[in-house]
């Protein structure tokens, strides 16, 4: 008589373990690309509705935030020169926290290419500049 438990030796249990990781790897580096795609696409969502919002700014005050007012000025009257007389926010229904990446959104007035403003997001890598998913977002592309 055999005196060996039945089951599973270490190395089955072995090989089963690494094509389960390899399975999950094939699944899982597809999956990440959408993500950071819909991460992107939450990112021109985001600016688009800072634009709108910085729109109805324009027609209530007759000029844009500066730079040193930022997109805070879109939620609460700026208190910094030049200070808007007929402000009548908040014109966004929170503050315009984080890109969906983690990192500040950038605004500066006036814009780039001779656009009244721009607002950035610097992407994945979370600094200026960068190629693919590193790629900046900027409302005026």
């Amino acid at each position: 008589m055999n005196s060996r438990d039945p089951g599973y030796s270490f190395l089955e249990t072995l090989i089963v373990l690494a094509i389960t990781i390899i399975m999950s790897a094939g699944v899982g580096i597809p999956a990440l690309r959408h993500i950071e795609r819909a991460r992107r696409a939450s990112a021109r969502t985001g600016i688009e509705t800072f634009r709108l919002a910085l729109d109805s700014y324009y027609i209530d005050c007759g000029m844009y935030p500066e730079t040193m007012q930022g997109l805070s000025a879109l939620v609460e009257k700026p208190v910094i020169h030049p200070v808007p007389e007929h402000w009548n926010g908040p014109y966004l229904t929170r503050p315009p926290g984080k890109d969906p990446w983690g990192t500040e959104w950038q605004y500066t007035k006036p814009g780039s290419n001779g656009y009244p403003f721009e607002i950035l997001s610097y992407g994945k890598n979370g600094i200026e500049g960068g190629d693919g998913d590193d790629l900046d977002i900027a409302s005026n592309n």
